[in-house]
């Protein structure tokens, strides 16, 4: 009889994950270095290996010195845990957040600052905390939304509208001035009624009058 077929979703019918072991890294690291001993440029040579010139600069990278013994002792104490914590918050605020430059970047500066020794600097896991994060950063802005509209001085908006096109299309409008993102709303159309009623709901509670708004030239805006 016929060996009975591997079920689907087993390991042996799974994709093989883009993590490389060890063996498949020396051969590549081999790869690219002879290809650029015959002359090649790097960016033929990791095309030809085919492995990506940042996953080429991370194994080239040099080893992180050993952390300093008080600092090691220290980031074992439930101060230490707070502090690395604020570090790696601090971090991904003013390089992802605020910077615009990506969870790799972050990756970048745990790996130098030698914070990659308390902190673990792959993708991965600072991909996951970014989404916590930005999660706790809405959430965070929906509970203050209401106490802060009620003290703030009124304020005339200048709007800057557009649609994005992220899981489906999304109304996108913010303060042109402050840079204050005011409405991000699914939507199913973006017609004149569609962008007044997403624009009603954004502005809901906030003592502003909107003096103008500015898009490209999409009839809905015009």
């Amino acid at each position: 009889m016929p060996d009975a077929p591997a079920a689907v979703g087993s390991i042996a019918d799974r994709r093989r994950t883009p993590i490389h072991d060890r063996l498949d890294r020396a051969k590549q690291l081999h790869a690219v270095a002879q290809a650029q001993q015959d002359g090649q440029s790097q960016r033929a040579a990791v095309t030809s290996a085919g492995v990506a010139r940042s996953t080429l600069r991370h194994w080239n990278a040099p080893p992180a010195a050993p952390a300093p013994a008080a600092l090691a002792a220290f980031v074992e104490t439930p101060e230490g845990v707070v502090w690395l914590r604020q570090i790696l918050v601090a971090a991904h605020w003013s390089i992802s957040e605020q910077g615009s430059a990506g969870v790799r970047v972050v990756c970048d500066f745990l790996a130098r600052s030698g914070l990659s020794a308390f902190i673990g600097a792959s993708y991965g896991t600072q991909q996951a905390f970014q989404v916590e994060l930005e999660e706790q950063i809405v959430s965070g802005a929906t509970d203050l939304r209401e106490a802060l509209a009620q003290a703030m001085p009124h304020r005339l908006l200048s709007l800057a509208e557009d649609e994005t096109w992220k899981d489906g299309m999304r109304l996108v409008s913010i303060d042109a001035v402050s840079g204050f993102i005011l409405l991000e709303q699914t939507s199913d159309a973006r017609s004149a009624a569609a962008w007044t009623q997403a624009l009603e709901s954004g502005l809901a509670g906030l003592n502003v009058s909107v003096v103008q708004g500015t898009s490209d030239e999409a009839k809905g805006l015009l």
